[in-house]
């Protein structure tokens, strides 16, 4: 909850033979190495009024994602493959009110992730996929401004969950749905366990192939969360200065939680071998204040920011290997009223990376 946030787009719902985490199917046989590369720089920056003060701070992120690993289909209708995900944050605040003691610290996330799917082509049409997937979790926080750097809390963790995908594919159209259940597991914090998980993902896409040069592409997808003790603040580590402090760190939108998403892209070919993949995408979020970081049951959509996403990608297909370039931009703008406080969080990021896949 505390990176950037990382929108899916309608091509990630199209992956051929790039395996990353998003991806449906290999579409290979014989032996396959995926590969990619992922970074996203983001400054968020909250300001206004809380309680009658005047609050103002920005956080600097950047999320470094990158994985590897290698697919093996026996046949035309079967394929195993084994991925291994690393993702690191680190975020950088930056109080400019003076309040506080600390002032452009940085605080680390990482994640590691082995993640081993199998897919089995049911007919010439249909291919379905799962996945199952642990994680590691290791986080050094200060978690509070007034924190000293002696005070620095590094906790760790284990969490576990499962993954689902099914591309139709038919003529000139094409259908593909992922489900993404909450990968969930517990942290130890100061000898206190507390339960841990991230948000699963349910979405579907549809394509249309106008010609052979030409494709347009549309998704629809919704988040779907589990408890996360993480919001719940915990005493400081020092003995000496026990101050509560929070085990997500000090960046502002560590409780923006996506909500849904939606998006269109289009595709057209260049060459024979070289694309161009566009897409634009809009994700509803929210801020929340629950200590168990889940969204309530119902929502006025005057509560929900819009984020908005443009990804442009430029992909090259040979025969046996296949690389994408992409590059993104997202804006998010929120703002948040409640009695005497009224706060401003303005996002903006941006982002670049490249997948590919070699066939052995």
């Amino acid at each position: 909850m505390w990176a950037p946030v990382d929108l899916p787009a309608p091509s990630e719902h199209f992956v051929a033979r790039v395996q990353t985490q998003q991806s449906t199917t290999p579409k290979t046989k014989g032996l396959l190495l995926p590969l990619s590369w992922r970074t996203i720089e983001s400054k968020a920056s909250v300001s206004g009024t809380q309680d009658g003060r005047s609050v103002s701070q920005v956080t600097y992120a950047k999320l470094l994602r990158r994985n590897t690993g290698l697919a093996f289909s026996p046949s035309s209708g079967l394929w195993i493959s084994g991925l291994f995900n690393e993702e690191s944050v680190t975020a950088r605040n930056v109080p400019e009110t003076g309040m506080h003691t600390v002032s452009g610290v940085n605080e680390e996330f990482f994640v590691r992730e082995a993640l081993v799917r199998a897919g089995f082509e049911l007919s010439s049409s249909l291919t379905l996929g799962v996945a199952l997937r642990g994680q590691s979790i290791r986080a050094d926080v200060l978690g509070n401004f007034n924190a000293q750097g002696a005070d620095r809390t590094i906790y760790t963790g284990r969490r576990m969950g499962i993954a689902a995908s099914a591309e139709f594919v038919q003529q000139n159209f094409k259908a593909a749905v992922r489900y993404e259940a909450p990968v969930t597991g517990k942290v130890s914090i100061g000898g206190e366990s507390k339960v841990s998980s991230e948000a699963g993902y349910l979405g579907g896409a549809v394509g249309f192939s106008q010609s052979s040069s030409l494709q347009f592409r549309g998704m629809f997808g919704m988040y779907e969360f589990s408890k996360n003790e993480l919001g719940t603040s915990l005493r400081g580590p020092n003995p000496a200065r026990q101050f509560n402090f929070s085990p997500l760190g000090l960046a502002v939108d560590a409780r923006l939680l996506p909500l849904t998403v939606a998006g269109a892209g289009l595709q057209t070919h260049v060459t024979s071998n070289l694309r161009l993949d566009a897409d634009l995408v809009q994700g509803k979020l929210l801020y929340v204040s629950d200590p168990e970081m889940l969204p309530p049951k119902t929502i006025e959509e005057s509560d929900k920011a819009p984020m908005y996403l443009a990804r442009l990608g430029l992909s090259v297909d040979k025969s046996d290997w296949e690389s994408q370039f992409f590059i993104d931009y997202a804006t998010l703008k929120s703002t948040r009223n409640s009695g005497q406080t009224k706060l401003t969080n303005s996002t903006a990021q941006w982002g670049v990376g490249l997948r590919a896949a070699i066939e052995i």
